[in-house]
């Protein structure tokens, strides 16, 4: 994705700057991450291996994951065939932390990266059902350079921490470090709700313990109280509220408040949403509306041409009792059918005959009543369609169309360069 502040910015800059492996740490690599043993346990005869790079560069601290392959034939490694790839880059400074990966390709292998394409930033919160690509293991890490702050808490608890988490939980918060020299088991508490690469969580664990409420931290109460809290934008480092007398009391009280925030703002987007609802529709029947006005206009301006196009159909008259059936002799009566049925009669133009030239159109009335409306094709005096209120069939509609069938020759005979013939 594209960088979205200033920071980003400036680390997607850099990560283009920033240099590549040296032979010394392509040899370190080969050597620790490719075995031959490995390479003979696939058909391609490749061994694969991975591992982080610890540098600096322009003040920032940078974690580097790369994959190195490596080509066996004859149990000897073949030079030509090594192959290193960039995959993440994890940039560091006073508590800043930007993201850079390549994008994954689709399946179940977690660690598969796309070979094409650049680093780009990444959100490191949401990874689709391949999990976060920072928790795939590697097989070594090699330090180039780290900067002060980081350099005890590796020495003294790299074995017992992953070095990354290292890096990532003193940049987020440097009394991360002080916690896991406190005590490691409540430290790794902490990061299993997910507290130790954030800021303002690690801030409120520093007050509860300060205060003498450690055991809070291990009562999952107390985390869900500190999502409430930070949910409402209240300050995790006030002892009032993050070290109650009563957590029980104290938990429900800030749930409730958060629920009754979180009602407040659907109940907002409900309104909102209707609003923008009504807006829609506002839009939709003004729309119609000019629509509508634009047929008007249309169908004036072809009023004349269509009586002086059809004036000859206009004296057919066929009844049979109650049933009577005409040609509409008008755009208005065109526009009167449409509304009275449901359907596109006018809407669609059907009066329009430098468009539909060979359409002809009949309204059937039973008692005075219109039932349905017949489109006949003038090309070879044909029955097109008949059709009741909103495009439904009526309960006369057999009879009306056997009628206009055998009543055919009348519309026929009025046709130019037609032979007359009778009943």
């Amino acid at each position: 994705m594209k960088p979205r502040n200033k920071t980003e910015r400036e680390v997607v800059k850099l990560s283009d700057r920033i240099p590549e492996l040296s032979d010394k740490q392509r040899e370190w690599a080969i050597k620790t991450c490719i075995s031959e043993d490995d390479a003979y346990k696939y058909g391609d005869r490749f061994s694969r291996g991975c591992f982080y790079l610890v540098c600096t560069f322009k003040g920032w601290q940078v974690l580097r994951y790369f994959q190195v392959r490596a080509k066996f034939r004859f149990h000897k490694m073949i030079k030509e065939k090594i192959y290193f790839k960039e995959c993440m880059q994890q940039w560091l400074k006073d508590g800043e932390y930007v993201f850079l990966a390549r994008q994954r390709t689709s399946g179940y292998i977690e660690d598969a990266f796309s070979a094409f394409g650049k680093l780009e930033v990444r959100t490191h919160t949401v990874w689709s059902f391949l999990g976060d690509p920072r928790d795939i293991g590697f097989d070594g890490v090699y330090y180039a350079s780290v900067q002060g702050k980081y350099k005890y808490a590796l020495r003294d608890f790299g074995e017992k921490i992953l070095c990354d988490e290292i890096f990532r939980s003193v940049n987020a918060n440097p009394y991360n470090e002080t916690l896991m020299r406190r005590d490691i088991d409540m430290w790794k508490v902490c990061k299993y709700h997910e507290a130790v690469f954030d800021r303002e969580k690690m801030s409120a664990v520093k007050i509860v313990v300060r205060h003498g409420k450690a055991s809070y931290i291990y009562d999952s109460l107390w985390w869900d109280m500190l999502d409430s809290i930070m949910y409402l934008k209240k300050d995790v480092r006030n002892p009032s509220i993050v070290c109650p007398e009563n957590l029980r009391e104290a938990h429900d009280k800030w749930l409730k408040a958060a629920d009754n925030k979180k009602k407040k703002m659907e109940d907002r987007m409900t309104k909102l949403r209707l609003i923008a609802e009504e807006k829609m529709q506002l839009r939709y029947l003004e729309q119609a509306a000019k629509a509508e006005e634009e047929n008007k206009k249309k169908a004036e301006a072809m009023a004349n041409v269509y009586v002086d196009r059809r004036k000859q159909f206009f004296d057919i008259d066929i009844k049979d009792g109650a049933i009577d059936i005409q040609v509409l002799k008008s755009v208005q009566e065109f526009f009167e059918e449409g509304k009275e049925m449901g359907h596109c009669v006018f809407r669609n133009g059907y009066y329009d005959v430098n468009r539909k030239p060979n359409c002809l159109i009949l309204s059937a009335k039973v008692n005075g009543q219109r039932m349905e409306t017949i489109e006949v094709n003038l090309a070879d005096v044909t029955v097109v369609q008949c059709q009741g209120h909103g495009n439904i069939n009526s309960a006369f509609h057999d009879t009306i169309l056997k009628l206009i069938k055998d009543n055919l020759w009348q519309i026929e005979s009025r046709l130019p360069n037609r032979a007359s013939r009778t009943a």
